[in-house]
Formats: structure tokens, C-alpha cells, sequence
């Protein structure tokens, strides 16, 4: 099963999945297993550079679970199983945490991955391929998350997280600034 999941305070302008945007070249040819936002007010929303996080973002994310149902299935389940433990921590950090202990090789047993290749890097060459988790991060300029402002000025905006909020209002607001708030919704 390939499932997309977006927070609810997630907000498409245009279609996510046509194939000129990240989001859309990565899912098409079937290269990503998993493929995420950024999600960190740190991030600049012009830089497209791909560096490997130490953490991301669960806000939006895409997981091509049937070509790899073992180690995806590990790699939720662990992300899982953490949560039920910590029940008062966020699930998108406890997720990434899992996955960031599964890449340093700290959670080790025959599901998990064991080596993780991030947006095509070369890092995992000759290993078994389901045991390799290819992932990358859609382009923040696409998916602009709610510490930056200025979304409306890139045309290539595709979505945009109305999140960095304490209420409903300061949502609204964001997406009446970026130009995608209708009374109507």
C-alpha cells in the first residue's frame, strides 16, 4: 500500500502529483521509498540542496509501501512502538528518531534496513535492495512550511503548511497572506 499523508492544516494550491513538481518526479518513476518535507523553521525555502537530515518532518509525507513492505513495516513499527512509550512527545519526532536510530545501525534485527540512501546518494551501492531505504525531501520552495512569510512570492509554490501558529486565527491569517484561505472551506 502507497500512502500520502499531510497534516491537516496542509493546504494545496496546485496538484502535488503532476510530474514537474518534486513531489510528482519522485513518486512517478518509483525511484523513492520514502519521501518527505523538510518541516524545520530553519530551513530556507529558497535552498533545494538535498543534505541528509538529522531529523525531518512526518507533516507531509509519501511511503511506497508495497515494494518494500518488510522494512517499511519495521521502520513504522518502530516508530510506533516509541510512541506508545512516550506518549507525551511528538509523533513526527518520535517517528524521525526511529529512523534516524535504524540508520546508525541502533536498532538492529532481520526487518529493519540496513543501509539508507538519501535522494540517490551512492552510499548503499552493492547492497541487497530491499534493504535499502531510498528517501528524499520535496523542495521546500514546493512546500513551504509556516516560519516563512514571504511563501507568496515563489511562484513555484505547490503547498503550504499553515503551522508555527497558537490558534486558528494565526492560521487563517498565514493563509490569507499566502492566498489560500476561502471563508468558504
Amino acid at each position: 500500500l502507497d500512502l500520502v499523508f499531510a497534516e491537516y492544516d496542509y493546504v494545496f494550491k496546485t496538484d502535488p502529483f503532476v510530474p514537474q513538481t518534486t513531489l510528482g518526479k519522485m513518486i512517478h518513476p518509483g525511484g523513492y521509498d520514502f519521501i518527505y518535507s523538510r518541516g524545520l523553521a530553519s530551513s530556507s525555502p529558497s535552498a533545494d540542496d538535498h543534505e541528509e537530515p538529522e531529523r525531518g518532518s512526518a507533516d507531509l509525507f509519501y511511503v511506497a509501501g508495497g515494494r518494500k513492505a518488510v522494512g517499511v513495516q519495521h521502520l513504522f513499527n518502530s516508530g510506533y512502538n516509541r510512541c506508545k512509550r512516550n506518549r507525551n512527545l511528538d509523533a513526527g519526532k518520535v517517528f524521525w528518531e526511529s529512523l534516524v536510530q535504524i540508520r546508525k545501525g541502533r536498532i538492529k534485527d532481520a526487518g529493519a534496513f540496513e543501509c539508507f540512501s538519501h535522494c540517490g546518494s551512492t552510499a548503499c551501492e552493492g547492497r541487497e535492495g530491499t534493504k535499502v531505504l531510498n528517501y528524499c525531501d520535496v523542495s521546500p520552495s514546493e512546500f513551504v512550511e509556516g516560519s516563512t512569510m514571504d511563501a507568496s512570492v515563489d511562484r513555484r509554490m505547490v503547498a503550504y503548511h499553515a503551522t508555527w501558529t497558537k490558534s486558528k486565527d494565526e492560521q487563517i491569517a498565514k493563509l490569507k497572506h499566502v492566498g489560500l484561505w476561502s471563508p468558504s472551506c
